[in-house]
């Protein structure tokens, strides 16, 4: 008798199972956003005695403005200024009391009209 053996009966392989990776995140930056400081002002240049009143203010864009002679800064003070523009400005603000007032940093900023805005100066002649 023979006995012939069959080789064992090979079972179908199944293919590897296919791993479906994620792709990694894409990295997220973060940009901060501009900045907008502007920066400071220069400080205010007097010139003249400590004690007098302004009577010459220099504003950006060298816009010069004069109190006229023997101005009552006990009242509104007409400033006329070299752009053709003026500005009815309260007396007491471009005394020696209302500079000190109005100045921080060395910027004397005054607010020149009842319910202005301050607006910084970058010259002052004092008489």
């Amino acid at each position: 008798m023979t006995t012939t053996t069959e080789p064992p009966p090979v079972e179908a392989a199944e293919p590897p199972p296919v791993e479906t990776a994620e792709p990694p995140p894409t990295p997220t930056t973060t940009t901060p956003p501009p900045t907008t400081t502007e920066p400071p002002d220069p400080a205010t240049v007097f010139t003249g005695p400590a004690e007098g009143n302004v009577e010459t203010l220099t504003f950006a864009g060298d816009v010069v403005c004069t109190a006229p002679t023997g101005a009552d800064y006990t009242g509104t003070v007409e400033l006329t200024c070299d752009d053709g523009s003026s500005v009815a400005a309260i007396g007491s603000a471009l005394t020696p009391a209302g500079v000190a007032a109005s100045t921080a940093g060395g910027v004397w900023s005054p607010v020149l009209t009842a319910g202005g805005t301050a607006r910084p100066v970058l010259a002052a002649t004092r008489g």
